[in-house]
């Protein structure tokens, strides 16, 4: 039953996704969904076994770092902004104010290269916003510490747009 009603959840969560757009709550209330998928399927294991492992603790650990650790790896909030701008293309609203100050800086880059497939007034907004984010961040300075792959693919976007 209690799979059942987490695989009910994980659809209706879907179809708010498809109508509403995709949000960064969103996607964590997904990978809390594969979390306990995941922990039930272990258990279904324990049970079908018949003999308790004493490692199903371990394996729900495992399974939950492993969702975690793939989240952080792909860059969600970037996919976030390229989901949104595909079901902007498909149904013609999208909510810049969501993607340009509530997710991190680590989907600037898709955010820029969104701006050519937006419609003349959001295309206008999000350019002006990215050129603004741009100027301010040609004054930054970061130590030699601070460095990481993320910070540099948005520096580099953001230079390609203020060329």
């Amino acid at each position: 039953g209690l799979g059942g009603m987490l695989v009910i959840a994980f659809l209706r969560l879907v179809r708010y996704q498809k109508a509403y757009g995709f949000t960064y709550e969103r996607m964590q209330a997904q990978g809390y969904m594969l979390v306990l998928a995941c922990a039930l399927a272990l258990l279904g294991l324990e049970v079908a076994r018949r003999a308790p492992s004493g490692r199903f603790a371990y394996h729900t650990a495992t399974a939950t770092l492993v969702i975690a650790m793939a989240a952080v790896y792909y860059n969600t909030d970037a996919w976030i902004v390229r989901r949104n701008v595909a079901l902007y293309q498909a149904r013609g609203v999208i909510d810049l104010d969501y993607l340009t100050r509530r997710l991190s800086d680590d989907a600037e880059p898709a955010l820029i290269a969104s701006i050519p497939l937006l419609h003349a007034p959001e295309r206008t907004t999000l350019d002006s916003l990215m050129r603004k984010e741009a100027s301010d961040r040609s004054h930054a300075t970061r130590a030699w510490f601070e460095w990481n792959l993320r910070h540099r693919q948005r520096d580099e976007a953001l230079d390609a747009l203020s060329r």
